[in-house]
């Protein structure tokens, strides 16, 4: 080789290396890491001076070791949060404590993932969706079944006032509790038709679902037009549901919340109003409720009164009796669904309301 080769070789040789280098320092920096993370990578690199690992493989670099550990780890995390899930899903023991141990945190998540989702309003029109009770259904999910061993522990329908301890008496169990000082006023016929035509726009647009046994009434309207409740006809039986926030907002004031849901807890949407006339049949309230946004479920008796057939669910109809219960003025009922199919039967000879709700 000439001798001006010689000399230019080494220079070459060293601008290579150093643009390789230039080369390490810039992509570690678009992949994040500190100056000494490149640092410790470009040191074991010229240590390892190309030796080879068992089977010839290169011995692998602190960057490609950090990246494997990352990757081991969020699969572990991963498949253990899958494995999880299912348990979860399948095992109703573990999947009832887990739902008790983690019911305080529901509301603070909801409103805090509503909080974030916010924005988004902005720049999309989500008003379709706000009535949907399940946006992405989770094909896992089993149907619920009953524990029917839990209809032992009821022992009829007491009646209580200034309820304390309720959560831990009532949530999660198949026993039924009548509150007598959960409504302060009886809301009967003349105040739910001067309610009405107050703010008929707002309960006209929030009506979801409407059920009348009387052809002739098929319409809010046609409820309240008449001029007083001795005015409406005898054998009417009449479901009104609201699913709207505005029209929920006036309902609320008449039927507010009853002091046992706790301040945390979350209350479905959905609101039911039940007007029967003297000689009205029988209305099979939990078809017409279908699945309730929650399973705490309270029935209000707004004025008159009326008869409450709680019957059990399908699967434990063999191993427990219905039972039943007459609600008075200001009566607040309280019951499980997922235990009891309310049956509604007209008592006495004076219109009655009911109003009904549910909470988590």
């Amino acid at each position: 080789m000439p001798r001006n080769e010689e000399t230019k070789e080494p220079e070459y040789v060293y601008e290579k290396v150093l643009d390789s280098f230039h080369s390490l320092r810039k992509k570690g920096k678009d992949w994040g890491l500190s100056d000494e993370v490149i640092e410790k990578c470009i040191h074991q690199a010229l240590e390892s001076g190309g030796r080879s690992g068992e089977g010839g493989r290169p011995v692998r670099s602190l960057c490609g070791q950090c990246l494997a550990t990352f990757l081991k780890v969020m699969f572990v995390i991963g498949f253990v949060l899958v494995l999880g899930t299912v348990f979860v899903t399948y095992h109703d023991p573990t999947a009832r404590r887990v739902a008790k141990a983690t019911q305080d945190w529901a509301y603070p998540m909801l409103r805090a993932s509503r909080m974030l989702t916010l924005p988004l309003t902005k720049w999309f029109n989500l008003e379709a969706y706000y009535e949907y009770e399940c946006l992405v259904p989770n094909f896992l999910q089993p149907a619920k079944q009953p524990n029917c061993w839990m209809y032992k522990k009821v022992k009829g329908v007491p009646s209580i006032r200034r309820a304390k301890n309720f959560t831990d008496a009532y949530y999660g169990t198949a026993k039924p509790v009548i509150i007598k000082d959960a409504q302060e006023k009886e809301v009967d016929f003349s105040v739910l038709q001067s309610v009405y035509k107050q703010h008929k726009a707002s309960l006209d647009s929030g009506v979801k679902d409407f059920h009348s046994s009387n052809p002739h009434i098929q319409t809010l309207a046609d409820v309240f037009n008449v001029q007083t409740a001795e005015d409406m006809p005898e054998q009417t039986s009449i479901m009104w549901m609201s699913r709207k926030v505005v029209a929920g907002s006036v309902i609320r004031k008449l039927f507010p919340r009853p002091y046992i849901i706790e301040p945390e807890s979350e209350v479905g949407l959905a609101k039911y109003i039940f007007i029967d006339t003297p000689g009205a049949p029988a209305r099979n309230a939990a078809k017409d409720m279908g699945s309730a946004d929650y399973p705490h479920t309270w029935l209000t008796q707004g004025t008159g009164t009326r008869e409450v057939w709680l019957k059990p669910v399908a699967d434990c109809a063999q191993k427990q009796d219905e039972i039943i219960v007459i609600l008075y003025p200001r009566d607040v009922l309280y019951y499980n669904y997922y235990y009891w199919q309310p049956e509604f039967h007209h008592h006495g000879d004076n219109i009655s309301i009911t109003f009904s709700g549910s909470f988590y």
